[in-house]
């Protein structure tokens, strides 16, 4: 009985050092967890901010808006899950401003949607507008053909005529 008994209190003193270990990097990682969100400051916000920004006008002057926006908008959210998982709260101020920005995106993507759409419209109006135009160009075309074809033909009369009366086409 004492062997069970001294086996017992082992195996709780091996479990109530196993715990008491757990508790301590749960506090150590707590800390780092918290270290990481003091340390992402307003002006690392702002850095990001200032770098999506300029990324964004190298993505609209090689893709256009709506590439940019969508872009800038995915690295906003992978940003803000990043920073989530590392710890920083959902509403501190940092999130709040970059949330901001993705909404903005967000809205800037409708807009340059509806654009586009706008656009192609426009395109397609135009499309039909040439056709339209192609088609009285060839009408115009074909009745020129024909009128020329119809002053040759009266000009041969004119000509037979003249030979027959024994006169010149011109005088006739």
């Amino acid at each position: 009985m004492a062997d069970l008994t001294l086996k017992i209190n082992a195996n709780f003193e091996a479990a109530k050092k196993a715990f008491e270990d757990m508790g301590e990097v749960s506090e150590s990682t707590k800390k780092k967890f918290e270290k990481f969100a003091e340390g992402f400051k307003t002006e690392q916000v702002d850095k990001f901010i200032e770098k999506q920004k300029i990324c964004g006008a190298a993505i609209l002057a090689v893709k256009g808006d709506l590439a940019a926006a969508e872009a800038g908008q995915k690295a906003y959210g992978t940003e803000i899950q990043r920073l989530i998982k590392n710890g920083v709260d959902p509403e501190s101020e940092a999130i709040k401003r970059l949330k901001a920005e993705y909404t903005q995106l967000g809205q800037s993507i409708e807009t340059a949607k509806t654009k586009q759409e706008a656009m192609e419209k426009a395109v397609k109006g135009a499309e039909v507008a040439l056709k339209a135009t192609a088609a009285i160009a060839a009408a115009f075309g074909t009745a020129m053909i024909a009128g020329t074809q119809a002053m040759a033909a009266a000009g041969d009369a004119a000509a037979k005529t003249a030979k027959i009366t024994g006169q010149t086409a011109e005088q006739w």
